[in-house]
C-alpha cells in the first residue's frame, strides 16, 4: 500500500506564515492593462494589478488567513461574481 502524509491545518498555517504566503481576491485578468481608478472596477479602491504569464491580473484584499479571505471573497462577489481566491507564494 501507499502511505500519504497530511498536514494538519494548524501546520500549514504555520508553514505559511514561515513562507510568507497570503491570499488575494482576484476579480479580472487582461492581456492589456486596464487604468486603475477605470469605471471596470466599480469604484473598489485598492485594486492592485499583478504581470503574470502575459496577462495583467487585478485583485483586491491581502491576508495570510484563508476565513478572512473568503469573507472578503462573498462581498466581492456582488460587484464581481467570477471572483475567485489566488494563493501567492515565494516560489510563484
Amino acid at each position: 500500500g501507499k502511505t500519504v502524509y497530511m498536514d494538519s491545518e494548524k501546520s500549514q498555517k504555520k508553514k505559511d506564515k514561515e513562507n510568507h504566503v497570503y491570499y488575494k481576491v482576484q476579480i479580472m485578468s487582461s492581456a492589456s492593462q486596464i487604468p486603475l481608478d477605470d469605471t471596470v472596477f466599480k469604484g473598489h479602491r485598492k485594486i492592485e494589478e499583478i504581470y503574470f504569464n502575459g496577462k495583467y491580473k487585478y485583485t483586491i484584499g491581502e491576508t495570510q488567513n484563508y476565513k478572512d479571505i473568503i469573507r472578503q471573497l462573498k462581498k466581492i462577489r456582488d460587484d464581481f461574481p467570477d471572483a475567485f481566491v489566488i494563493k501567492i507564494s515565494p516560489e510563484n
